[in-house]
């Protein structure tokens, strides 16, 4: 569709440049509205041709004005600029939709001025459309037909349709390294048929080839950069072989630059990032091949990928050591029909006694039934009868139900003690507000990672505020306490039972085969029971300090995050114990009491953690997907792929 329309505004600018024709305005505005309306709906109509304020081609500036007057009429908003006001503009960058700007070229003058104009200027910040209205001499050189390096500073996805003058074919420039123009032949014109298409493949899958280009890669040191590494990691895995097959689609190399321990940490006091953000944001690397998560704090500064993994957020304990009672488990012996046949026996068994007695006994009907029920509960107690019967007949009968008393007894007995002596593991909080609250658990999160983030940048934006992210800034373990690594942070939880964890889901289970005991976590409670079943709950309890992994996502969503209950758990955040890596941040829960670890499920199951750990669910998903520098060219190309 996109093509079709450019194609269609061209036939008519092919037409105005072979001027022997008069030019149809109202037909070349109505192009231009099909164009805003299927291609960008709110995109700008911008008209740049050489000059200045006081001077100017006359019958360019005729048509340009012409056709702003009619876009107006379409409530169509229009930008008349020069080249030398291209620079202009830039302040818009990431802020507009797209914009559609017509290049104009009269003559070799003005190219130089359009060259001399975009020397610096982001040409993927607009939709090019280049007319050239001049054809050099024989001995003059020929920027259209043969443009030598990259006069216009094109980059990979700069989308730009240029059209020769007196030629029929139209082409598309971009550049692949930023050193030489790549010309694609898009389609050419024929006199019946107008512009025919000469090809069929997709933006992307025209320019699918990289040619060998080098991305300067950056990595945290628990991730592969290939997947023939090898580390028995499945988040590293993953993302090894997600790289191995850009590379090999794309053809493209990559040169790792460096391998830091964090994913990176943001310093408001002189405004810079730490670890792998602060390798792209620099520009001293191209790509992070990591687990990043993607917040939107971060995406200020950073491009993303489309997201590799999609976790839930949960906070891991160690299994505590006090076991509870279920109380219910005295009538779970049996189920409901066996209790019902139970109740019938002794209620009908009375009766029956009654009714035998009669012939041998001369005393009233409610004397006998109300001695024959204190008789059937008395042998169901396992006690004995005052009188046994002489007769053979009564003596049968209490005989069967002695044996039978015997019989259930004896199961109920012995279904009894499995259900008693089944530890049942009892948390004093079952929310995030719990947690909060209880005030006796740390909290972890892998260090460097965006959770810690989260939870500062919030409790420093309003330190009076007791709001979820500061209550849980509170229970967080100090920054160097922090674990620097998933496994890491298992280990602590499992070292200490007064440690909360939190993480990743997805995380949790890329190393639940590491983890070295047993966890408990908001999601697990039919298992093992907690004192709180959700975040709240956790941050109401209070009795667990908070540890986050430095740097990591976890750490920006209590910090940032405007939800009540993150900014509660602020106050639980123990910075000096705050994890480099997820292993810490679980080491620590099992080596400390009271100690809650925040972090994803997918960590956990990627390290293996020493004790045993629960988790509560946060009720926050988190996106794990690779990041670009700002801006980069390769990104919409690889999420395409």
């Amino acid at each position: 569709m996109r093509l079709a329309l450019y194609l269609m505004c061209l036939i008519l600018l092919f037409v105005f440049v072979n001027s022997e024709k008069h030019f149809p305005i109202d037909v070349f505005v109505d192009v231009i509205m099909d164009i805003r309306k299927l291609y960008y709906s709110a995109a700008t109509v911008i008209f740049a041709h050489p000059g200045d304020d006081d001077y100017g081609d006359l019958s360019i500036t005729h048509l340009v004005h012409t056709c702003i007057r009619v876009l107006g009429r379409h409530y169509v908003l229009t930008l008349d600029v020069h080249f030398g006001q291209l620079q202009d503009l830039f302040r818009y960058y990431h802020e507009i939709v797209q914009p559609i700007i017509i290049v104009i070229m009269p003559d070799f003058e003005a190219y130089l001025e359009f060259v001399e104009a975009t020397n610096t200027y982001p040409m993927s910040f607009a939709v090019w459309f280049v007319v050239f209205l001049f054809t050099p001499a024989n001995d003059t050189y020929d920027p259209c037909h043969q443009p030598i390096g990259n006069p216009f500073n094109l980059a990979f996805d700069t989308q730009m349709l240029v059209l020769c003058h007196n030629e029929d074919v139209l082409q598309e420039w971009y550049s692949v390294k930023g050193e030489t123009i790549k010309v694609f032949d898009l389609a050419k014109w024929e006199d019946d048929l107008g512009f025919v298409l000469l090809t069929t493949l997709s933006l992307y899958n025209r320019r699918k080839d990289l040619e060998g280009v080098v991305l300067r890669a950056v990595t945290v040191r628990d991730i592969p950069i290939s997947s023939s590494i090898g580390t028995g990691n499945y988040v590293g895995s993953l993302y090894g072989k997600v790289v191995d097959e850009l590379m090999d689609s794309l053809n493209f190399s990559l040169d790792v630059v460096s391998k830091l321990d964090n994913h990176g940490m943001w310093n408001s006091k002189n405004n810079t990032w730490s670890g792998v953000m602060n390798e792209i944001v620099s520009g001293r690397a191209d790509f992070a091949i990591t687990d990043m998560s993607m917040t939107s704090f971060r995406m200020r500064y950073v491009d993303f990928t489309l997201p590799l993994i999609i976790s839930k957020n949960s906070l891991f304990v160690r299994e505590p050591a006090i076991c509870g009672v279920e109380w219910l488990g005295y009538f779970q012996t049996f189920r409901l029909h066996i209790w019902i046949a139970i109740v019938t026996l002794i209620m009908i068994a009375p009766f029956l006694l009654s009714f035998m007695k009669i012939y041998y006994e001369s005393r009233s009907n409610v004397d006998l039934i109300s001695d024959n029920f204190l008789s059937i509960w008395g042998i169901f107690c396992q006690q004995a009868l005052i009188v046994f019967p002489k007769c053979s007949s009564l003596r049968l009968a209490y005989f069967t139900i002695f044996l039978t008393a015997i019989l259930i007894m004896a199961h109920y007995s012995a279904a009894l003690v499995s259900f008693l002596t089944s530890c049942i593991r009892i948390l004093p909080f079952h929310t995030i507000d719990e947690f909060i609250a209880d005030n006796t658990y740390k909290l972890i999160v892998i260090r460097g990672g965006s959770d810690y983030d989260l939870l500062s940048d919030q409790s420093k934006r309003d330190p009076l505020n007791k709001d979820f992210s500061t209550e849980l800034m509170g229970l967080m373990k100090k920054e160097s306490e922090l674990p620097e690594t998933i496994i890491d942070g298992f280990v602590q939880i499992c070292n200490d039972e007064k440690l909360a964890y939190m993480i990743l889901d997805v995380l949790k289970k890329s190393v639940e085969m590491k983890i070295p005991s047993s966890l408990i976590s908001f999601l697990t409670l039919s298992k093992t029971k907690l004192p709180f079943s959700n975040l709240e709950g956790y941050v109401t309890d209070g009795s667990y300090k908070l540890i986050v992994m430095k740097n990591s996502a976890e750490l920006d969503t209590v910090y940032t995050a405007k939800i009540p209950v993150f900014s509660k758990m602020r106050g639980l955040l123990e910075e000096k114990h705050f994890p480099l890596t997820s292993s810490d941040g679980f080491k620590q829960i099992c080596e400390r009491k009271n100690l809650a670890f925040f972090t994803t499920e997918v960590f956990k199951t990627t390290i293996y953690v020493t004790c045993e750990v629960t988790y509560i669910e946060s009720g926050r998903m988190d996106s794990l997907a690779m990041a670009l520098t700002k801006g980069n060219p390769y990104t919409h190309l690889m999420n395409y792929q």
